[in-house]
């Protein structure tokens, strides 16, 4: 603490400002006196130090070691480079005028900012997340056939490039996912019993055992069996969205894409929808919409070329299986929700 004290004092007869150091500690404030009182001049600068002894004795070593400038003031950056990077410079001009009658303007050093505050990176998530777009006009039919007018279409959604490679991925990952295994079998560490040996090694006359669990017993464990396997992988969730876009504009592409405004039937009797199919040449047909009404959905069960999905489960693999993809106005609401973004 003396030496500490010394280097200070050094640095206070050298510079011509008052220095008066603000430790943090309370401990340290009290065992180091407010020492520097030499007079103020022209600027006064106060230094706070968040490590006090340590960061003290550097920064009085490097103010009485450090050049000055010319007018004989010390600049900020001096003040910051000396007091070190803990520091926190606030630097003010004296009530004493200068030489030429004017007074300094006070030189306010402003608190740093987060670099990443939490609203702003909420708010750049949810813009990068967003998919950049335009719209078209696409025509809008009911399910008997007669003309509704037009819905605005997303150009991400239904105009996209077709790209064979990420529909195999995507389906080979969802056959991947339901392909199941043959059902495992116990080997003989699985099955319970044989802790213990049947008989003695030597003079029964019989074979060596060591287990009534062995694979050659009868109810031992069995040898080299099938054993529980899974085939699934992962694929980012980006690729899959984008994959079901490609999918939705593969059919764009191809007139084989329909957009109805409501799905509502009569009735629940499978000859109404097939005379619908029929008038419409949807032999084949994968339905979607955001709910999906109990008369079609008892209507299609038994069609076997007619799917019904909700806009919810809509995936690459049910799409490429059926040739017709009839979306219901609800249905593209939701797509665009859910698909216009990463």
């Amino acid at each position: 603490l003396e030496v500490v004290l010394r280097m200070l004092k050094r640095a206070a007869a050298r510079l011509p400002i008052g220095i008066t150091p603000q430790l943090t500690s309370g401990a340290t404030r009290r065992a180091v006196p407010s020492v520097l009182n030499a007079p103020s001049r022209s600027l006064h600068t106060v230094v706070s130090w968040r490590q006090s002894l340590p960061t003290l004795a550097r920064a009085g070593g490097c103010f009485a070691t450090g050049r000055l400038t010319g007018s004989g003031l010390v600049g900020e950056e001096a003040v910051r480079r000396a007091a070190g990077v803990r520091a926190r410079v606030m630097c003010s001009a004296a009530a004493a005028p200068e030489a030429g009658g004017a007074q300094r303007k006070a030189v306010v050093v402003p608190k740093p900012l987060p670099p990443h505050p939490v609203s702003r990176v909420q708010e750049e998530k949810m813009r990068r997340e967003r998919v950049a777009t335009t719209y078209f006009e696409y025509p809008l039919v009911s399910l008997s056939g007669e003309p509704k007018g037009s819905i605005e279409l997303a150009s991400a959604v239904f105009e996209m490039p077709l790209r064979k490679d990420l529909l195999q991925r995507v389906v080979l990952w969802q056959q991947a996912r339901k392909r199941h295994d043959a059902i495992p079998v116990k080997h003989r560490g699985e099955v319970s019993g044989g802790g213990r040996k049947p008989y003695q090694q030597k003079g029964t006359g019989r074979a060596r055992h060591g287990s009534i669990r062995s694979p050659i017993w009868k109810g031992g464990g069995k040898a080299h069996g099938r054993r529980a396997k899974s085939w699934e992988f992962d694929i980012p969730k980006k690729v899959r969205r984008l994959a079901l876009r490609t999918a939705i504009s593969a059919r764009m592409q191809e007139g084989r894409l329909a957009v109805v405004d409501d799905l509502e039937i009569e009735g629940h009797k499978t000859s109404l929808l097939q005379g619908v199919l029929d008038k419409h040449g949807w032999d084949s047909a994968l339905i979607i919409s955001e709910e999906i009404p109990a008369n079609l959905k008892l209507a299609c069960s038994n069609i076997a070329t007619v799917d019904v999905l909700p806009a919810l489960g809509s995936n690459v693999y049910s799409i490429l299986r059926r040739r017709q993809l009839v979306i219901s106005k609800s249905g593209v609401e939701y797509l665009h929700k859910f698909l216009l973004r990463h």
